[in-house]
């Protein structure tokens, strides 16, 4: 698993890459740049490059969620394909936590909205 950042004019943007297992969340926290728990701007997670999410990588973004929920973060999930989005289908994560199928229609979503967080339950 590969974690990068990008802010963007409306909102930062973590992109994933890799798979979500076991193997691969543990180190979490400690992948996402230091400077990424204090943004305030909406958040959107690209996870067109996940290609594998199991149990723990659901909990590792239902982790990530709820912490950003608790700054009052506005959270998405974009880019959803395969499997992942297949398992955020099944779960009925969508929702609770707003999905696109891609960074752009997010993006695209939150022009014009305010930076207050939309939050949800888990």
């Amino acid at each position: 698993m590969d974690i990068h950042t990008e802010t963007m004019t409306n909102a930062c943007v973590l992109q994933i890459t890799g798979e979500l297992d076991a193997a691969s969340v543990n180190n979490f926290e400690q992948q996402c740049p230091s400077n990424f728990w204090q943004k305030a701007n909406p958040v959107v997670v690209d996870l067109s490059g996940v290609t594998f999410i199991d149990s723990s990588g659901v909990g590792m973004l239902v982790f990530l969620v709820k912490r950003l929920w608790a700054q009052q973060c506005q959270v998405s999930l974009a880019g959803l394909q395969g499997q992942p989005a297949r398992l955020v289908t099944m779960l009925r994560i969508q929702q609770s936590i707003p999905c696109y199928d891609s960074v752009q229609a997010c993006l695209n979503s939150l022009d014009g909205q305010s930076n207050v967080a939309n939050v949800g339950r888990l």
